[in-house]
């Protein structure tokens, strides 16, 4: 295989904007996240159900997460640290963050690429979950398709 003769220099260069870019950004988006957001990313993930008091596990979860002063990290991130520090799987982490078993906890400085795997394979698990509901609305509508228009309404 043929070397790239690359400028180290120029490659240098633009490793420091890049990293520049992405720095400005994350502070717009640690600014812009709300706990509506996180919920929503619970929710992709699977978390579902109620506790006693039929509050929503996502709302609970994010809640917590809210109050520890970790939201801005997003959910993902926190989950997927405290995931590798208790060496626990998400539902075990999400049950005992909902039932106050575990505080929520996070260390910024915690190597990212410990964690993507880990966001990886959830992200995952959701999009197959989105793509499942695709395919059964797909159905559906096969089953039952659409009267012709134009619809009155009354």
């Amino acid at each position: 295989m043929g070397k790239l003769n690359l400028n180290k220099q120029k490659i240098a260069a633009c490793r420091k904007h890049a990293k520049k870019i992405a720095d400005d950004l994350q502070v717009i988006i640690d600014r812009h996240t709300t706990v509506s957001i996180e919920r929503a990313i619970l929710r992709l993930f699977g978390v579902d159900g109620v506790n006693r008091l039929g509050v929503p596990y996502p709302n609970v979860i994010g809640d917590r997460i809210k109050k520890s002063g970790l939201l801005q990290y997003g959910i993902a991130n926190v989950i997927a640290y405290m995931m590798t520090c208790y060496n626990k799987d998400f539902e075990a982490v999400t049950s005992s963050i909902a039932q106050s078993r575990i505080k929520p906890s996070f260390d910024k400085d915690f190597s990212g690429r410990k964690l993507h795997p880990i966001m990886k394979r959830l992200c995952r698990y959701g999009i197959t979950g989105i793509e499942k509901s695709k395919r059964q609305r797909q159905e559906q509508e096969k089953k039952f398709p659409m009267g012709s228009t134009p619809w009155l309404y009354a």
